[in-house]
């Protein structure tokens, strides 16, 4: 989403009597959709939350961070740059609750997880996942992909996870709620900095032979 056309859009206040009742969504860069490679259009999309949260802020209108949430950094993240909340498509894929059946493949638990603009999608036909458009076949134009996704277990056990995980989160930043979090990012509080590859790679686990990821 281009944040000159947004800005163009709000800068007259023109759709002011419609924010009372709308929320604002803005899409980060999804691990399903491959818009930026086939129509060549796209932006960095934290500084598309940030500046677009701006300007929904002076209407009290809450923005939706959807797409690209991997696990429960990126979910901080998108809260830390003005989201008042996030969409978990591909994180909470692959658990018990979430659509479809699960199948073996190579010994491995899984899950299909598609897209809403893969063509399986659009043509309505595939294993699970979302509910397709039904369009012609002719007209089917994709530029979303399908593939699995791992057994996560139940949300049961996988939610309180994600949710200890954004309280801990708010503890090391400094902030106790969403809305104490966007008063520190507007009044300059809260500060971000730029990571190196090499401080990224001390950030997450390296040096060991072998190791278990288990998250609960």
């Amino acid at each position: 989403m281009a944040i000159r056309w947004l800005t163009r859009l709000f800068a007259g206040y023109s759709l002011s009597s419609c924010f009372s009742s709308i929320t604002f969504v803005l899409l980060f860069h999804f691990g399903i959709l491959q818009a930026q490679v086939v129509k060549a259009v796209g932006r960095a999309q934290i500084s598309a939350v940030y500046h677009s949260s701006k300007i929904a802020r002076e209407y009290g209108v809450p923005v939706i961070a959807d797409g690209g949430i991997a696990n429960t950094g990126c979910a901080i993240k998108a809260l830390s740059v003005g989201a008042s909340c996030v969409m978990m498509g591909s994180l909470l894929a692959g658990t018990e609750e979430s659509p479809g059946e699960y199948f073996f493949r190579d010994g491995m638990r899984l899950k299909s997880y598609r897209g809403m603009a893969s063509r399986e999608a659009i043509l309505g036909g595939g294993r699970g996942g979302k509910s397709g458009m039904r369009r012609p076949q002719h007209s089917a134009h994709a530029h979303g992909v399908s593939g699995t996704v791992m057994d996560k277990g139940s949300i049961g056990l996988f939610v309180p996870y994600l949710t200890q995980s954004i309280k801990h989160g708010f503890q090391d930043i400094g902030t106790q709620s969403i809305s104490n979090l966007h008063e520190q990012l507007f009044t300059g509080k809260l500060r971000f900095e730029l990571r190196s590859q090499a401080a990224q790679k001390e950030g997450g686990i390296h040096d060991l032979f072998t190791y278990e990821k288990r998250l609960f």
